[in-house]
């Protein structure tokens, strides 16, 4: 169970009104491009299950790393 926010430091609630949206809604679309769906919000959770192999967990943490990479 993960989520991602571009901020400094997010460590509370009260931090998350500075986190950078734009940035999220390109780093969303990038892996969204390459048929792999995250959540669509920073304030909703991605998950990986078990019906998901290696091959499929591999090739979305290399969308999600070119993703990351993009968006800086």
């Amino acid at each position: 169970m993960l989520t991602v926010f571009f901020a400094p430091h997010p460590r509370r609630y009260e931090d998350l009104s500075s986190v950078d949206t734009h940035r999220f809604v390109c780093f969303f679309h990038a892996p969204l491009d390459h048929g792999v769906l995250l959540a669509p919000s920073q304030f909703e959770t991605c998950f990986v299950n078990a019906a998901r192999g290696v091959e499929d967990i591999e090739r979305t943490v290399d969308v999600v790393r070119r993703a990351f990479a993009q968006a800086r």
